[in-house]
């Protein structure tokens, strides 16, 4: 079982759905916003639990097997792109609006962004963030 740090940018579930915490309140309340739907709720530390592991096996060994083959220089960039997609998701108002800001000040396409915060919400590792390779995979002609 995982252990669940309460601190902003922790991932966690609340209802059976994925929320990334946003702020923490006093007297045990945080404020989490759904990762698939965006909405905003404070609700108590109590009724989080930490995210289990993936429901496939598939799953976690494609995710081993990603972070495995990942370079350190991969794995950095994808810590990077990570920290960008979590300070939008964390940040208060529209989504939108906070994608297109970051996308002027980061220089990232707003498109690149939506798809990173799209993997990030399906998978929410810093291994989902690690980019494939562009091009005919090894071994297909």
């Amino acid at each position: 079982m995982q252990t669940l740090r309460i601190v902003p940018g922790a991932v966690a579930v609340h209802a059976s759905r994925l929320v990334i915490i946003c702020l923490v309140k006093p007297a045990g309340m945080v404020t989490v916003r759904d990762l698939a739907s965006g909405e905003t709720n404070d609700v108590s530390v109590g009724e989080l639990s930490a995210p289990t592991t993936p429901a496939r096996e598939s799953d976690a060994v494609r995710l081993h097997a990603d972070v495995v083959r990942a370079s350190p220089s991969q794995y950095r960039a994808a810590e990077g792109r990570e920290r960008l997609v979590v300070a939008a998701l964390v940040r208060d108002g529209p989504l939108r609006l906070t994608v297109e800001q970051t996308s002027a000040v980061s220089g990232i396409s707003a498109r690149t962004l939506w798809r990173w915060i799209a993997r990030y919400r399906a998978r929410p590792s810093t291994a989902a963030l690690l980019l494939e390779k562009v091009g005919v995979a090894v071994g297909i002609r």
